[in-house]
């Protein structure tokens, strides 16, 4: 029973990769991994990255100390 079911398209336009193609195929025998993470923040944050961006401060936002 699956959990969830994700579609990736394949690219429009260069290589035309597709995420799929880099894992075993579901009849093997390989067990495959795609880890996913997921993240919110808040308006707060989302605010302060803003200012940060804003100031061309990218380093501090995206390495926060």
């Amino acid at each position: 029973m699956a959990i969830a079911k994700f579609e990736f398209p394949l690219q429009k336009s260069g290589r035309r990769l597709y995420i799929t193609g880099f894992f075993a195929p579901k009849e093997s025998d390989i067990t495959d991994v795609f880890p996913l993470q997921a993240l919110t923040v808040g308006e707060i944050a989302a605010e302060y990255a803003r200012e940060l961006f804003a100031g061309d401060n990218y380093t501090d936002c995206l390495y926060p100390k």
